[in-house]
């Protein structure tokens, strides 16, 4: 007995061309971008900037300092569906390309977010609202960028750990 066509679409799922979930889509899709770009535009700090510059100059504008760190947490919610979505449309058009670059670009959306970038702009902020000094600020950012001396661990008493925070 020969399939004919109403069986074979009998069992399928019919969707609608530009359905909710594709709409929803393409209007998440510019917001990461976006505030990425409001960050660039507004941070007030050059990338270039020592950490103790970029401690100095977040104590000194701790209104868009907020914002900032309010907008990269919007992008990081919004920039990895972005992401999966391109990563689809791509497959779509081969298979095998599409998927790797889905996977390295996700990938590498993900550690921006673990970097210490989106700390940085956290730690500055939250140390100028306690009052810690600049100078201060911009040794704990240089020594979150350090990697960790390998097969050592530095210990140092808590009268000097206190002494440093005083």
């Amino acid at each position: 007995m020969a399939a004919t066509a109403t069986s074979r679409t009998a069992g399928s799922v019919s969707r609608s061309p530009a359905g909710f979930d594709r709409r929803a889509l393409a209007v998440v899709l510019p917001i990461g971008p976006l505030a990425i770009a409001i960050v660039r535009g507004i941070l007030p700090y050059k990338t270039t900037d020592s950490n103790a510059t970029l401690a100095a100059q977040v104590a000194s504008h701790q209104g868009t300092e907020t914002l900032v760190v309010w907008l990269t947490f919007i992008a990081m919610l919004t920039l990895i569906p972005g992401v999966i979505t391109v990563g689809l449309m791509a497959r779509r058009g081969a298979r095998r390309l599409g998927t790797v670059g889905l996977v390295l670009t996700f990938a590498a959306f993900m550690s921006l977010f673990w970097s210490t970038v989106a700390g940085s702009d956290n730690v500055a902020l939250a140390a100028a609202r306690i009052g810690v000094s600049p100078a201060l600020t911009g040794r704990l950012l240089d020594s979150m960028g350090a990697p960790p001396p390998s097969g050592s661990a530095r210990t140092c008493s808590s009268s000097a750990t206190s002494s440093a925070w005083s």
